[in-house]
């Protein structure tokens, strides 16, 4: 969560959900010449992750990256349940529909943006900035409402079903029905994610400077040649100079030292701010963090928390 705003560090299921939806949406419409039927399994894995035009590509990819917040703010493992349960809710919600209402629902992760959507964005994002538009008051939030409303009604009446199965499924997530938010993935299968296709999407870690520790002896040696530099340097004014700038030194440390713990100085959090920050879904201490990172600024640390 704190990996920084940027790209996706700390966010692997993410990436995960992006490939696979890339991939097989490119493939899916530049294959739409053959009419053949695929297998049954290839059929469910292409309607999880396939949109079946561009436009629905653009908007769907461009939510799922957005929703890495989450990733990042609960864990992978947290997040990758939440995936699971909620998608299995909503493709449950869609096979109902489609044998007992004949409602087909369209290709495509749209179950997981509505879940998220409902469930996460809208109650714990607060709007950061208002604005108006021809009279109209908007926040920043609103264009995530706008492209889930164009990815909702991109392919009607079948994004329709699909958008309305993630979104029930986002609402009995976050009423906790049946203890949702308690069902986690087994250890062994976020184990076998984690060793294998997890490295792959996490990619290599930053390289680790390594300081080497010189010996004593090295260290006299260069005390020695240090000295005598100094001296040559200094000449038979030596001491005057060094004098001189011992007192110069003193009175800079002095000052330093002054302005040293002014900066120190931080702006301890008030209990409204942590309190609101809390209320958000962020742990206490990494609020009251934030907050002194941000000198009690709301904004500023949801920023540093996100």
């Amino acid at each position: 969560m704190n990996a920084g705003p940027g790209g996706f560090r700390g966010a692997p299921v993410t990436k995960g959900l992006l490939l696979g939806t890339l991939s097989t949406s490119i493939i899916i419409q530049a294959s739409k010449a053959v009419r053949r039927r695929p297998p049954l399994l290839v059929s469910l894995f292409t309607h999880a992750f396939a949109f079946r035009n561009p436009g629905e590509l653009l908007f769907g990819a461009s939510l799922l990256y957005f929703y890495r917040i989450f990733e990042r703010q609960w864990g992978s493992a947290k997040y990758g349940s939440f995936v699971a349960t909620t998608c299995c809710v909503a493709y449950a919600l869609e096979a109902a529909a489609s044998s007992g209402l004949g409602w087909r629902s369209a290709s495509g992760p749209f179950p997981l943006v509505f879940a998220n959507l409902l469930s996460n964005f809208v109650l714990l994002v607060p709007p950061m900035h208002q604005f108006t538009v021809f009279g109209i008051k908007m926040t920043d939030k609103s264009f995530i409402y706008l492209a889930s409303i164009q990815l909702l009604l991109s392919a009607a009446p079948g994004s329709l079903v699909a958008g309305g199965a993630g979104l029930l499924a986002g609402l009995l997530y976050r009423l906790n029905f049946l203890g949702l938010q308690r069902l986690r993935l087994p250890t062994a299968v976020v184990d076998f994610v984690t060793n294998t296709v997890g490295r792959l999407l996490t990619g290599p870690a930053p390289a680790q400077q390594v300081f080497v520790t010189p010996t004593a002896a090295q260290l006299q040696q260069q005390q020695q040649a240090l000295h005598q530099q100094q001296m040559q340097a200094a000449g038979g004014m030596g001491g005057e100079f060094q004098q001189l700038g011992g007192r110069q030194q003193g009175a800079a440390s002095r000052g330093g030292g002054g302005g040293g713990a002014a900066a120190a100085r931080v702006v301890e959090p008030s209990p409204e701010a942590v309190q609101q920050l809390v209320a958000m879904g962020f742990d206490e201490a990494a609020a009251m963090q934030a907050l002194r990172q941000a000198n009690n600024n709301v904004e500023a640390a949801l920023q540093y928390l996100l």
